[in-house]
């Protein structure tokens, strides 16, 4: 791993190592810093019936577009996780998706 890399993942681990020991309040002070955007820390859930009217206004092509991506990524991240040290690939509905694994 280079340097860049090794920044990148010490920051991460550290945001995630906060986010873990401060819960909300820790969110509320990383959206603040990285996003600037002012959050009230347990505002962060959306009421279901929310979730239903938006999904109501997608249009009806689109909702079934987006399911089937969401299936396919899925799907890809189901085979990922059995094959995480080798090269692979799955074909479904005509779409082939994978991942090439070089040394």
């Amino acid at each position: 791993m280079n340097n860049a890399n090794k920044n990148i993942a010490g920051a991460v681990s550290a945001i995630i190592s906060q986010v873990r020991s401060k819960g909300d309040a820790a969110v509320v002070s990383l959206s603040k810093k990285f996003d600037k955007v002012a959050l009230k820390a347990g505002a962060f859930s959306i009421p279901k019936t929310k979730w239903k009217a938006a999904l109501e206004k997608i249009e009806p092509t689109l909702r079934a577009a987006m399911m089937e991506c969401a299936a396919r990524i899925k799907d890809f991240h189901i085979e990922e996780k059995k094959r995480t040290i080798s090269s692979w690939q799955v074909k479904k509905g005509g779409v082939r998706v994978g991942q090439i694994v070089r040394s």
